[in-house]
């Protein structure tokens, strides 16, 4: 129900999201708010329809009931337990609780693809992916609760409390590998001095004619 002088709801104008309180009814179904507890726009007033008021109170009351147990949830988590951020998929990410309730990513579990995983590029390098990069970093996160196995999920989902870590090792290059990687490298060093456009054509070959005499690249 909208009461005049009562109801308040957000809706944005120009540049803002401000705070609406419904002045007086014009019309069937058509209501005038004006705008509160916001400087730059306070009291300008426009007209509403009650399906407009009445949708940006419930969205307002759905995310406050989606930050209620996004709060509720980690305040019960026991420091040291370990829960698991659903990356989608049947791809979760294994974490331990922290002090400040915090997640500190530890494994990867489930059916991640190839390419989320570690590898080596052309180059010798080794890739991690974004996902390991953050255990081996051990960033932190506090994702939102809905996202977290142990707090809601499909029954249809993959139970990953009893998934084994995946491994992140990636071997070693063989010989082989190892030249060829140094010949790639040399490739991306010539290509990186020809897109230099600070040095004269000159300058890009003789540096390019010592570095392919150079077999230690």
């Amino acid at each position: 129900m909208i009461t005049v002088n009562v109801t308040t709801f957000h809706s944005h104008y120009a540049d803002a999201n401000p705070k609406w309180i419904v002045r007086e009814k014009r019309g069937r179904g058509t209501w005038i708010a004006e705008v509160i507890e916001c400087p730059d726009y306070s009291g300008v007033k426009r007209a509403f329809t009650t399906q407009e008021i009445e949708g940006s109170n419930r969205v307002a009351k759905f995310w406050d009931k989606v930050q209620n147990e996004h709060e509720t949830f980690y305040a019960n988590l026991a420091i040291g337990s370990i829960v698991h951020y659903n990356n989608g998929f049947n791809q979760y990410v294994r974490c331990k609780v922290q002090a400040d309730k915090q997640l500190l990513p530890i494994a990867l579990v489930g059916e991640w693809r190839s390419h989320d995983l570690p590898q080596r590029m052309a180059d010798g390098s080794i890739y991690n992916g974004y996902q390991v990069d953050k255990i081996k970093e051990g960033k932190v996160f506090q994702p939102n609760a809905s996202n977290i196995w142990e707090h809601q999920h499909d029954a249809r989902s993959t139970d990953p409390r009893g998934m084994t870590p995946l491994n992140f090792e990636v071997p070693p290059m063989t010989p082989e590998q190892e030249a060829k990687a140094a010949l790639v490298r040399k490739v991306n060093h010539i290509q990186k001095i020809c897109a230099d456009s600070n040095m004269t054509p000159d300058g890009k070959l003789d540096i390019i004619r010592n570095l392919l005499d150079n077999k230690a690249l």
